[in-house]
């Protein structure tokens, strides 16, 4: 009897849970197995297809369509520039009132971003070189906007940035989505509750020490906090999800004080000075 009476209690469960889906969408999955999938506070709806073995990204929202879209030509455009990368991309499909995107399922390994750099370090620096692979070195260029080791899949020889929501951001500095990644690499685990340890600080100076290799624009490198949130409050497609949800971007998750942390240590590394010296970055 208790058996029956959770079965029944779970299917309710499940049922309500799937009547939250936008009608449009459940029509498109009757007969389908499909999972839902949890995600930030959004405006479109994610579900795994595990027959099919794929994701589909889904919205009914206007924004959230134009969200679709841009992820779909952002993928298309990163495919085209990683030759040999998998590909991820199966179908984009959208009318007036919905749109939907099915992506690939990617068998390779997830990093934890609020794991430790010292422990992150040897993914972020495989990363640091599929972004040159990527990405043209030149004063303005596409961005990811959004690029942390969550949207990052390795797998044995390749690396796979992924969820390209955000392509149709305006164009940025060249290493805009380094910095990014970089930096998010010891936010993260702050905002998980971790310490910087000696070694951490240590990894978070290297990393940083090849942005200023790379050139990257001194307003990024010396004031990356006040560049990134103006940067983002300023852009028309990465504001409107900032609005949507502040915790879509990591520098906002961290108090001030542990900003003033963060900042010490890249104002009392060696190249400071050099960099505030010097033209050899971009003004």
């Amino acid at each position: 009897m208790i058996n029956k009476r959770f079965s029944k209690s779970l299917t309710k469960f499940f049922f309500r849970k799937q009547q939250r889906l936008p009608l449009q969408l459940r029509n498109l999955l009757k007969g389908i197995k499909f999972k839902i999938i949890e995600t930030h506070k959004n405006i479109t709806t994610l579900v795994y297809l595990s027959d099919k073995k794929i994701f589909r990204k889904f919205s009914t929202h206007q924004d959230g369509i134009e969200k679709i879209k841009n992820e779909a030509k952002g993928i298309k455009w990163y495919l085209k520039k990683s030759k040999n990368s998998p590909k991820i991309f199966k179908k984009f499909f959208f009318k007036n009132d919905f749109a939907y995107l099915d992506l690939k399922k990617i068998n390779g390994k997830k990093i934890k971003s609020w794991d430790s750099i010292t422990n992150n370090y040897p993914y972020l620096i495989k990363a640091y070189h599929h972004y040159k692979t990527i990405f043209q070195k030149q004063k303005k260029t596409y961005i990811h906007g959004d690029l942390t080791l969550d949207n990052i899949f390795f797998l044995k020889k390749k690396v796979i940035f992924f969820d390209w929501e955000f392509f149709g951001a305006s164009k940025k500095y060249y290493g805009y989505d380094l910095a990014y990644l970089f930096l998010s690499s010891i936010c993260l685990p702050i905002a998980a509750g971790r310490n910087i340890s000696y070694d951490d600080k240590f990894y978070f100076k290297n990393l940083w020490k090849l942005l200023v290799l790379e050139k990257i624009n001194k307003k990024i490198i010396m004031d990356p906090f006040n560049f990134f949130s103006k940067s983002i409050k300023s852009d028309f497609v990465l504001k409107k999800s900032y609005k949507i949800s502040k915790k879509k971007f990591f520098p906002f998750l961290i108090s001030s004080r542990e900003k003033k942390t963060i900042m010490k240590i890249i104002k009392n590394t060696k190249f400071s000075k050099e960099i505030f010296n010097s033209n050899i970055l971009n003004s």
